[in-house]
């Protein structure tokens, strides 16, 4: 029996559910399993990469279609590219698989277990679904007007699948209550792991925060650092990031980092630059090497969510930062699942995304106050030891594809 992973992006893409498909692959192969990846051959922030068809990573076998290459710059050219990716996947389930293997399908691009389900039928190959993100419920939220009239069907077609599926994966406890709600279904929550964990102590790494070399490199000097890692994209309200950096510009001794790409970036970017914020800089993704480096360098890190939003996904950079045990800064719904959970672990604050005056006296008062900053360090990373280990998600998958494969 075979494990198929479909997703647009894969290794050595360096996008999340590119480095976590690839994180569960490998290990899969590593236990002795053939494990097949199919994929497209762009990266996240490259469309015309032009990766090799195929070749074989520890162990994976990677497929990489050849699909249109209009990239992410409007809606036309995106779906463009979902079409293509969508007829060479089912092709490659149809031509590929066998009975009894298992095709797994992810969410990008969005509603691809209602293209595979079918193919996967015909195959006799059982379906799971891992679900990144709810989709049209995203965009219906987000207020995607195009969207709006093809919604129900998309909705029905999705729950369809979902309830044929062998087993659906989530990765919060709401978005679980909202499939179930959906359709009709239980489904086994697995949350999304750090691609980065600690190695040592919080307390311990904490010590040598004015050594780290990305302060020189950087010109950070002592800086309190407040961070924002991973896609700028727009389910994340970051305008009151820069809002509060505006409050906070003649502050000394803090500084903002955005880490990343996406569809905010250039508007972020604008508005720093039109208001001169010296206290404001931006980078690239950073490529999985130095991931280690760039996660430990803020001593806070922000993670944001748009309201509207919650229950539909979970955002994996949350995961990141508490696993090298560093508090978090959310910006979103109080009572939403990052929210409580951070709330009740004290391993962060939470402040609504709008509110910079809130947002920029928190920052201040968290900068003044190292040892409620390093409290929350340790719960951090205690929470990251109860809930998100890499290890205990890698055998709860292997539990679920063990029982699949067995029925």
């Amino acid at each position: 029996m075979r494990v198929f992973f479909v997703n647009r992006f894969f290794h050595p893409d360096h996008s999340a559910t590119s480095q976590i498909a690839s994180d569960l692959a490998f290990e899969l192969a590593a236990r002795g399993l053939e494990v097949v990846a199919i994929t497209s051959r762009q990266r996240y922030d490259n469309a015309a990469a032009a990766l090799p068809r195929a070749e074989v990573a520890r162990g994976v076998r990677i497929v990489r279609l050849r699909t249109p290459i209009f990239g992410r710059e409007n809606l036309a050219g995106r779906a463009l590219d979902y079409l293509g990716f969508y007829f060479g996947a089912m092709w490659s389930v149809l031509r590929g698989a066998q009975r009894g293997d298992v095709v797994v399908a992810m969410t990008d691009p969005p509603l691809l277990g209602v293209v595979l389900w079918p193919a996967a039928a015909l195959r006799g190959a059982r379906l799971v679904h891992w679900l990144q993100d709810l989709f049209p419920e995203i965009a219906e939220r987000l207020g995607v007007r195009a969207i709006r009239p093809l919604a129900p069907v998309l909705r029905a077609l999705r729950n369809a699948a979902l309830r044929r599926g062998h087993a659906t994966v989530v990765i919060g406890e709401a978005m679980g209550r909202q499939v179930e709600r959906e359709g009709g279904r239980a489904s086994t929550v697995i949350p999304n792991w750090a691609l980065e964990e600690a190695t040592d102590s919080s307390a311990k790494a904490s010590t040598a925060r004015l050594d780290h070399p990305l302060r020189r490199e950087w010109a950070l000097s002592d800086s309190f650092i407040v961070g924002y890692s991973g896609n700028m994209g727009r389910a994340h309200q970051l305008d009151g990031l820069i809002e509060a950096a505006t409050l906070l510009k003649d502050e000394p001794g803090i500084a903002f980092l955005l880490i990343g790409e996406g569809a905010q970036r250039a508007a972020l970017e604008r508005t720093t630059r039109e208001r001169a914020l010296a206290n404001v800089q931006f980078r690239p993704y950073q490529p999985r090497s130095a991931l280690r480096s760039s996660l430990t360098l803020p001593d806070i890190h922000v993670v944001s969510l748009d309201a509207r939003l919650e229950g539909l996904m979970v955002p994996s950079k949350f995961v990141g930062a508490i696993a090298l045990g560093k508090p978090v800064l959310w910006l979103g719904a109080e009572a939403g699942e990052v929210g409580a959970l951070l709330r009740s672990a004290q391993a962060g604050i939470v402040v609504q995304a709008e509110d910079a005056a809130a947002l920029a006296a928190a920052i201040r008062a968290l900068a003044r106050d190292p040892a409620r900053l390093q409290s929350m360090a340790v719960q951090a990373h205690l929470l990251w030891q109860q809930r998100y280990r890499r290890a205990d998600a890698l055998a709860q998958w292997q539990r679920l594809l063990a029982g699949i494969m067995r029925a």
